[in-house]
Order: structure tokens, then C-alpha cells, then sequence
């Protein structure tokens, strides 16, 4: 079959397909966080222990769910970023992780690309906390745009 219609028909679609209508329906947005949707991905930092708290974000499209209970040790005497990094190459349900990074990577998953970071924070830290911290969560109200044609 050529051509697929999408009609609640009971037709296969594949995540791919469905990232695509999301990602053309956020206006193109590479990723946003759903505000007041729970906790807006916040993390909560005590010494160096970092605990991501839930929400939702969507990345090219693909829809990321955190239930708030990852937690993550950050690393001493360091400048870094905690994001959420989805990993395509990974498997099914184990594409997510919450982690730290010095470098984000922004690959479009949604074509050939197999990375992207969702930034969260920019850190510095010392031997035993956190020193600064900067809130760089990309928190959109609402992703759905109409377009006038």
C-alpha cells in the first residue's frame, strides 16, 4: 500500500508517523516542556544528589513522560548541564535517561539524527554541592499552532 489513510480505520501507525503530525502540529519546535503539566521536568538538587521530578515534553514530536522518580549523583568541581537525553539507538521503553552532559547534543530523531538532550539546567559544582544553577527549561504554554494558509 502507497498510500495511507489515518482515519480511525484501524490503520497501522508506526511512532514515527505520529511524531511527525506532532512535531508539524508544535509549529516545528524542536522540544518544549508542557507547562503546569505536574512538576514542569523540575529538578530538585541537595549536595550533589539531583532528583528529576515528573512531567512531559515533546522532542521532534515524540512525546517524553518522567514519573519523578529518577534521581542522578552530579559530578564535583564541575560545569555541566543535567538534561533529559534521549537516545534512539537504546531500546524500546529504555530510549530516556536523566544524566549530565558538558555538551548538549541536538540530533532531529525525527530524521536521521539519534540524540537530543532536552536541557533542563546549567550547573557549577564544587566538592560537596552546588555552587550555581540556571533553570534553562524550555516551558511552552501551548505547542498547537494553526496555519493560515
Amino acid at each position: 500500500m502507497s498510500i495511507k489513510v489515518m482515519a480511525d480505520n484501524d490503520a497501522d501507525i508506526s511512532a514515527k508517523q505520529d511524531a511527525a503530525l506532532y512535531y508539524f502540529l508544535s509549529g516545528y519546535k524542536k522540544h518544549s516542556i508542557f507547562k503546569d503539566y505536574e512538576s514542569e521536568m523540575e529538578v530538585s538538587i541537595s549536595n550533589l544528589q539531583a532528583t528529576l521530578k515528573a512531567g512531559g515534553a515533546m522532542v521532534y514530536g515524540h512525546h517524553i513522560y518522567c514519573d519523578g522518580t529518577d534521581t542522578l549523583t552530579l559530578p564535583s568541581n564541575s560545569e555541566c548541564y543535567i538534561v533529559v537525553r534521549i537516545d534512539m539507538t537504546q531500546p524500546a521503553t529504555h530510549e530516556g535517561e536523566f544524566t549530565t552532559v558538558t555538551l548538549l547534543k541536538e540530533e532531529n530523531i525525527l530524521a536521521d539524527g539519534n540524540i537530543y538532550d532536552i536541557p533542563l539546567y546549567k550547573i557549577t559544582t564544587g566538592v560537596n554541592s552546588v555552587t550555581e544553577t540556571e533553570d534553562i527549561r524550555n516551558i511552552d504554554e501551548n505547542m498547537i499552532v494553526f496555519f493560515d494558509e
